[in-house]
């Protein structure tokens, strides 16, 4: 397995030997071929979690961006800092800073748990 990117909450993979993609983030995994990895990383990448967040802001939910996922009924949760780590995991040019320094780069806690 080659480690592409890594942060607090997620880790993602490239498998050689099986060609996939393995996207850990939270509590949520995610195995993906090169297509489908490319399909996700766009539509992670469009989200915009403010606007998202401004929509949905009376829900009693505490995350209010909702991600839809190929099962019917199922959806992803997020909040912006979420959003924000994720797009940046799936993005494999980017480089985020030290893991261990994110405090300063995120506003606000990030423990998916």
């Amino acid at each position: 397995m080659k480690i592409l990117n890594t942060t607090p909450n997620g880790l993602l993979l490239f498998c050689p030997n099986c060609k996939a993609y393995h996207l850990e983030f939270g509590n949520l995994f995610f195995r993906f071929s090169e297509e489908e990895m490319k399909e996700f990383r766009k539509y992670i990448s469009a989200i915009d979690g403010p606007k998202y967040e401004a929509i949905n802001h009376e829900m009693p939910n505490r995350r209010k961006i909702f991600l839809r996922m190929p099962i019917n009924g199922f959806h992803c949760t997020l909040n912006s800092t979420e959003l924000k780590e994720l797009q940046y995991l799936v993005n494999k040019t980017i480089k985020l800073p030290d893991i261990y320094n994110l405090s300063v780069f995120y506003k606000h806690d990030t423990c998916l748990n």
